[in-house]
């Protein structure tokens, strides 16, 4: 775990990032495993993210599936899924900060729906903005 992705995106977070990530993986519409939420809160807890040791998936598991044996396939599934979590949290954050691009992908989904009017209307506003 120590080599993985997931920590090494993670150990790249500011403060704004935990606490906006925390958000998102407690949100059902984005995460509905609470494996992925102890997960987080695991590595969060007592700079554990930090520390080498604690880092060690035989040492992490216990506090995800208590009274289980451990399960090195069931370690590395609950590290994919707070992977993914991660991306589309990243990939959220980055459009989030450029409206134009939010209001293309509205427009699309107008037209998408045929809803031919509100299309033109939102692509009128980008246009202006744009000028």
């Amino acid at each position: 775990m120590i080599k993985s992705r997931l920590i090494e995106v993670l150990r790249t977070f500011s403060k704004k990032d935990f606490r906006e990530f925390k958000k998102w993986i407690d949100s059902p519409f984005h995460n509905q495993r609470q494996d992925v939420v102890a997960l987080y809160d695991y590595l969060l807890e007592n700079n554990n993210l930090q520390d080498e040791s604690a880092l060690e998936k035989q040492i992490v598991f216990p506090f995800l599936y208590k009274n289980e044996k451990y399960d090195d396939s069931k370690m590395r599934q609950v590290m994919h899924f707070m992977f993914k979590a991660i991306e589309d949290y990243l990939i959220y954050s980055e459009i989030n900060k450029n409206p134009t691009y939010l209001k293309i992908a509205l427009a699309r989904n107008y037209r998408k729906k045929r809803l031919i009017k509100q299309a033109e209307k939102t692509i009128n506003t980008i246009e202006n903005e744009l000028e």
